[in-house]
C-alpha cells in the first residue's frame, strides 16, 4: 500500500502534475534526484519488496476470485441462452423466404388481407409459444405456424389476382 497526498493508493507511480511528465529531464543520477525530491515534496513513496510481495498475493487472490465469479457468470449467461433459444423460432431459410414473399404483394393486398390475418396469426402463435414447455412442442407449433403462413400467403396472392381481374373487366364483379 503506498500513502498518496493523504490518500492510501494500490501503487505508487511518480507522474509530477507540474510537469505533466513521467520522468523529469537530464543525466540518470539527476532524474533519480530530481524524482526523489519531487515525491517527497508530493508525499509519494516507493513500495518495499514486503509491500511489493502482499500486493501481488493480494492481486492474485482477487483474480482468482473474479475467475470464478466470471465463469458462473459464464455459466448463467449460457443458460439463459439456451432457455432464449427454446422460446424462439428458429430462422431457417424457409422463414427468410416466406417474408420476403410476403413483401411481393402490392401495398394495397398487403394491408387489407395480408397484415390483418398476419397480426391475428402471430398472436396466436405468441399465445400459444408461452404454454409450450418443451422444444419439440415448440418445433411443433412453429411447424404449424409456417405452414399457415403459407396458406396465408396463397390466399393473400389469390386475392391480388381476383382484385386484379375485377379492375379489368369490371362487369364480372355486378350482380
Amino acid at each position: 500500500m503506498a500513502f498518496v497526498a493523504g490518500k492510501d493508493v494500490d501503487i505508487a507511480i511518480p507522474y509530477f502534475q507540474s510537469t505533466g511528465t513521467l520522468t523529469p529531464v537530464g543525466s540518470l543520477k539527476e532524474k533519480l534526484r530530481r524524482a526523489t525530491r519531487r515525491m517527497e515534496q508530493e508525499n509519494v513513496r516507493w513500495l518495499s519488496r514486503d509491500e511489493m510481495e502482499s500486493l501481488a498475493q493480494k492481486l492474485e487472490q482477487e483474480n482468482d476470485t473474479l475467475n470464478e465469479e466470471h465463469r458462473k457468470l459464464q455459466q448463467y449467461i449460457k443458460q439463459v441462452i439456451h432457455q432464449a433459444k427454446l422460446k424462439e423460432p428458429p430462422q431457417n431459410s424457409f422463414a427468410k423466404l416466406l417474408n420476403s414473399i410476403s413483401n411481393i404483394l402490392p401495398g394495397s393486398t398487403r394491408t387489407k388481407v395480408y397484415e390483418p390475418a398476419f397480426n391475428d396469426l402471430l398472436e396466436t402463435f405468441l399465445l400459444e409459444k408461452q404454454q409450450c414447455k418443451t422444444a419439440r412442442e415448440l418445433k411443433w407449433l412453429t411447424f404449424w405456424f409456417y405452414l399457415r403462413k403459407v396458406l396465408l400467403v396463397q390466399g393473400s396472392f389469390k386475392a391480388m389476382i381476383v382484385d386484379n381481374i375485377q379492375k379489368l373487366f369490371p362487369w364480372i364483379s355486378r350482380k
